[in-house]
Order: C-alpha cells, then structure tokens, then sequence
C-alpha cells in the first residue's frame, strides 16, 4: 500500500508542474529520500507515465495519462483548442482527422474527428507507434531543435515495413531537413502500399511543437493534392493561433 500510495502521490504532484520537477524538488515535495523517490519514478517511467528532459533532468506527467483517464482528455488544452478546426477540415476533405503528440518515442493518437460513419482507417485515441513510422512523429520530430531532433533520429530503430520505408538513418536525417523546410510531411507508401499520411505542426505560444494535425488516404482514389496540403495548412495555424 506503501508504494501505491507513493505513486499516486508523485503523479498528483507532477500534475501541478507544467515545467516538471527534478529529482530533489520531486523528493521534498513526498517528504521521502531521493532513493525511494527514484523508484517510484523509474516504475513510471517503465509503464510509460513519467518522461524525463534529457536536458534539464526534470520529470513530468506523460500524455498516455490521458489514455485512462477520460477527464484529463476532455479538458486537455490542445484538444480543446484543436477540435472545432478539425471538425472544419473533415468535412472539407471528406476524411478523419487525427491529433497527435509525441510521448517520449512513441507518436500518441490524442483525438480523432470522425467523418460521418466511415469505418476506414478508423483511429483508437491512445494508441501509440514510432515516431518515425508516421507522418505526424516526423513533423514533430523534424521542428524540434537540432540536439533533440538528433537524438531521436540516433535512438530510432528503423525496421522496413513495405519496400519504400526509409531504413538508413542519414536518409530519414535528410527527410526530416525535407520536412522542416516544407512545413508539412508526406507519408508516401512506407507505412502501407497504397496509403498516404500528412501531417502538419501544431505550435504553443513560445512557438514550441507540440503536437500534430494529420490525416491519411488511399492513394490510388484520393491522392493527396496541393489544396489538400493547403487546407491542413490552414488547419494547423488556425489551432496554433488560438493557443498563443
């Protein structure tokens, strides 16, 4: 009971610091030794709740907190700001939309618009995949800064998945240059033949990334087009606008 109690604990805590807590701060704030704080933190950042800054060392709450959680989803900032938008863009493209983030190296489904009753490619909000697998994780990725963006692509264990994915990490180092300088990134057959993903940056107000607006389709039937991209362009701006 002792450790459940602890953990509940620390999780109610890191939910109060947006900027996170060291391991000091985090072991006052228990009123418990640093040890015993560096337990229960390294059981939540196993099961994938807790993240740690490579830089700063400071920890903080996950977004897969709001996968059990159906309160902290509906009152997530970035969904409340990005769903009326996202509505907008699926009925002009006739497609589901998706928001994304990333959770540590895993690109998080947050919140999916659903157009009409279609069933195809169907999204499950909290499910995860590689970044570098998608093209929501790959814009992300790609607007981080430069250390950041390099350990990612440096921990990435790419694996072919069709005969397109990009499996040589200079060539996903020189696709991700690509997508900075576009704006937008174009998942062309890599994840699945015939399927197409594009993803555009959403920003907060210090201009960080923070997630992504994305959506896929059938290449052969609607391929993605220059008013498509303009369109989740839109998009993309119009959510980060209302956050700054």
């Amino acid at each position: 009971m002792q450790l459940v109690d602890r953990t509940l604990k620390t999780l109610t805590i890191l939910s109060k610091y947006s900027d996170g807590l060291n391991l000091t701060e985090l072991s006052t704030e228990l009123q418990i030794p640093n040890s015993s704080t560096h337990r229960v933190l390294q059981s939540l950042k196993a099961s994938g709740f807790v993240i740690q800054d490579d830089i700063t060392k400071r920890y903080q709450l996950s977004y897969k907190i709001i996968s059990i959680s159906q309160n902290i989803r509906r009152n997530d900032t970035l969904i409340h700001h990005a769903r009326l938008e996202m509505k907008h863009l699926s009925i002009l493209l006739k497609k589901n939309v998706i928001l994304c983030v990333l959770n540590d190296d895993k690109l998080m489904n947050l919140e999916c618009v659903e157009y009409g009753n279609t069933s195809m490619f169907r999204v499950k909000k909290g499910y995860e995949t590689p970044w570098y697998l998608t093209s929501a994780g790959r814009v992300i990725v790609s607007m981080m800064d430069y250390d950041h963006t390099e350990r990612m692509i440096d921990n990435a264990h790419l694996e072919p998945i069709t005969k397109k994915s990009i499996v040589d990490k200079n060539a996903l180092r020189m696709e991700l240059k690509k997508v900075k300088a576009l704006g937008y990134c174009i998942l062309d057959e890599e994840l699945q033949e015939n399927v197409q993903g594009i993803a555009c940056p959403i920003y907060d107000y210090c201009n960080k990334v923070v997630g992504a607006v994305a959506y896929t389709t059938i290449k052969t039937n609607q391929p993605i087009t220059k008013d498509n991209i303009q369109l989740l362009l839109n998009c993309s701006k119009a959510i980060t606008d209302s956050l700054k």
